[in-house]
């Protein structure tokens, strides 16, 4: 007697906290609809039947749930086709990494979510888009270019005028409207025509080759053997925060004096931090230099080996006041001025790739190097130091007074 195939099948997907399901036409519904849900995931059924049950953990929990989501498509006569979706709704299931309709996306391509994203789209979606009475009334389809629009004019005002939390905003947002698109086919994007907001640019500061060297050489800069390692690691390697306390010894290669960046401090400005893979799972090489390995040696010395390097004498990690404190510490006891120049923490990796670039390196070389996805977020990175513009300015200058002699001698001949 042939075997009969189950009304439907549930699996797990252990990296995401996902479900595949399975519908066959033992489930009572149309063919149609069990062709849509073939290994498919649970967390593209109608965004209303999501935001009404519990996630699944458990196998049990997740049958009871496909047998729910069964009944839902058979009374609604709705086969996903995001008719009729609530942008509430819509929105609430970007909040949970399991049921994040983008998250198996992600992990399609090789890539996941950070801790840090997760954490930094919760609370915005959670401060600035669900609290928006009007636009979650909307239904993903009928929201219009303009009802977004005045939706990002209402957050404007609220923040007080344009800034990087409103470009966010409209960035995440457009994320969750894209994504609706291409698992719904059939709908017009209220984003096509609509422009990024552009804050104010308060472009970041960068030292010169000159002020490097003046904050590596001068007597009494460094207070502490840690102070030391952080700088070098983030003037000389160019290592991001999260990547400099998530170093760990045997990242570091002293013989071919480079640094293996496949660490990074997650979370770094909170209490619960994780060490993961660098900004956007990238690994990459950095340059490690003698001045570096001699600073990490000395540190070690002091205080011993711990899991990784940059850590207090206690083995605890630096808060992110300390970072901040520290470095504008030793900029200031270098003598070197920062006042209208915006010099942050950050500015580390923009000063080491305009030195390098004024010394001829390759742009795509420094792109690889700080470990960006796009040579133009690189170009964001090269400053023109005040010192090279006016030495340009000086010979312009010269050109200029040696032109007028030539003309004035010219002019005596011909008299």
């Amino acid at each position: 007697m042939p075997r009969v195939a189950e009304p439907f099948t549930v699996h797990p997907r252990s990296q995401t906290g996902g479900w595949e399901v399975t519908l066959r036409a033992g489930t009572g519904l149309p063919v149609a609809a069990c062709a849509a849900w073939k290994r498919r995931a649970l967390s593209t059924a109608p965004a209303e039947f999501l935001a009404a049950v519990p996630w699944p953990k458990t196998q049990k929990a997740a049958d009871r749930v496909v047998g729910a989501l069964i009944e839902h498509l058979r009374v609604s006569g709705e086969i996903s086709s995001g008719r009729g979706t609530s942008v509430e709704a819509w929105v609430r299931l970007f909040l949970d990494p399991a049921t994040n309709p983008r998250a198996e996306k992600l992990l399609a391509e090789g890539r996941q979510y950070a801790p840090d994203t997760i954490q930094d789209y919760g609370y915005k979606i959670n401060l600035h888009i669900l609290s928006d009475p009007i636009l979650m009334a909307k239904t993903m389809e009928s929201t219009t270019e303009q009802d977004l629009i005045a939706y990002l004019a209402r957050l404007a005002r609220k923040l007080g005028g344009p800034c990087r939390t409103l470009q966010s905003v409209w960035t995440i947002l457009r994320m969750m409207f894209r994504r609706f698109r291409q698992l719904h086919k059939g709908f017009d994007d209220p984003f096509e025509g609509l422009k990024k907001p552009q804050p104010p640019e308060k472009k970041r500061g960068a030292l010169t080759e000159a002020e490097i060297l003046k904050l590596f050489s001068t007597e009494g800069v460094f207070k502490t053997e840690l102070e030391r390692v952080v700088l070098s690691l983030a003037f000389l390697s160019g290592l991001r925060r999260g990547e400099v306390f998530g170093l760990e010894p045997g990242d570091l290669d002293r013989e071919g004096k480079r640094i293996n960046v496949q660490h990074a401090l997650k979370n770094f400005g909170n209490t619960y931090r994780t060490v993961g893979l660098p900004k956007w799972g990238k690994t990459r090489t950095a340059p490690l230099s003698e001045l570096t390995i001699k600073a990490i040696d000395e540190l070690e010395e002091k205080q011993g080996k711990f899991a990784r390097v940059a850590v207090k004498p206690d083995g605890r990690t630096p808060s992110e006041h300390w970072w901040i404190a520290h470095i504008r510490s030793c900029l200031e006891r270098a003598g070197i001025q920062t006042e209208g120049r915006n010099i942050v923490p950050h500015s580390a990796r923009h000063s080491l790739a305009s030195a390098l670039y004024a010394r001829g390196t390759q742009l795509k070389t420094i792109q690889e190097m700080l470990g960006h996805s796009d040579l133009s977020t690189t170009d964001l990175y090269i400053h023109t130091p005040a010192s090279a513009l006016d030495a340009m300015t000086a010979s312009i200058n010269e050109a200029m007074k040696k032109g007028k002699r030539k003309g004035r001698t010219r002019g005596k001949a011909q008299g």
